[in-house]
């Protein structure tokens, strides 16, 4: 229908959370197409997420609770106990939401634990050079549905005037469509690039989220008022 509309600075965030969004990349074990590299390095795999649930309270500054391996190949989870911490353990990558410094620890386990399998000079097979790389650490925010929702009304008209600004470069036809099918599409726009992470946020968008719904309804009421008339 048209382009996705950069939402992005427009809503001016309040209080910082502890916690971080973050992603500790994983290289040696897994990759698309072909999963593990071979047999050895999968068991590397499961005895290093082994040895981290065993020693928890060493890298994670904050209760925390290990979630035994899943049927995916031995990927794992970590979550907070009266705590906004979440680890999804993948053999390609790590992510979820820690203090900084739990960031760090993690890091600094893997990155041990790797440099101990090299000098055991085990059999591991052919595969790429065992490493991991910190390759995102973000802000996130912390903010009830409430306290968001209310946010996003508060800077609805740079909302509107943004969205008005894509709306006027559109075809006849695309206006037609927009006014029709529309503000559902802002609404996911908006996810994609205005959103702010807050540190209750999970992986991935719905059209159930606060930010989705509250920007559909935003729109939608300007479109039944005439605010996109052609």
């Amino acid at each position: 229908m048209y382009g996705e509309i950069d939402y992005s600075g427009i809503l001016k965030v309040p209080s910082v959370s502890e916690f971080k969004k973050f992603r500790i990349d994983i290289d040696g074990i897994y990759g698309w197409g072909v999963c593990y590299y071979n047999p050895q390095v999968q068991k590397m795999f499961r005895e290093m997420i082994e040895k981290l649930s065993n020693e928890l309270s060493e890298v994670i500054s904050v209760p925390v609770k290990f979630t035994e391996a899943d049927g995916h190949g031995g990927c794992a989870t970590i979550k907070g106990i009266d705590n906004n911490s979440y680890v999804y353990l993948h053999p390609m990558e790590f992510t979820g939401y820690l203090k900084d410094s739990d960031i760090e620890n993690l890091y600094k386990f893997v990155m041990m634990y790797f440099r101990f399998e090299r000098e055991k000079d085990s059999d591991l097979g052919e595969h790429p050079d065992f490493g991991a790389r910190i390759s995102y650490r973000e802000e996130v925010f912390a903010m009830t549905d409430e306290e968001y929702l209310k946010l996003i009304e508060d800077y609805s008209d740079e909302i509107l005037a943004r969205t008005k600004a894509t709306f006027d470069k559109l075809s006849p036809k695309a206006k037609d469509n927009f006014i029709k099918y529309g503000a559902s599409q802002c609404g996911q726009d908006f996810c994609h690039t205005g959103r702010i992470v807050r540190d209750t946020d999970k992986a991935g968008y719905s059209s159930l989220d606060v930010d989705w719904k509250a920007v559909t309804d935003i729109v939608q009421k300007a479109i039944d008022k005439g605010y996109f008339d052609i």
